[in-house]
């Protein structure tokens, strides 16, 4: 079984933000990891 990891992008964020839990995940066996944008840059609204 293979496991899927999103990385989720978000404005503001740093490349270390996303390439420091990538290059960590990537390496665990039977797991695919990808970067994912989020679909929008308005803040969540309650």
């Amino acid at each position: 079984m293979t496991f899927q990891i999103a990385i989720v992008l978000y404005p503001g964020m740093t490349v270390l933000d996303a390439v420091g839990p990538y290059e960590v995940l990537r390496t665990l066996p039977g797991t695919r990891t990808r970067p994912r944008p989020i679909c929008s840059a308005e803040p969540a609204r309650r």
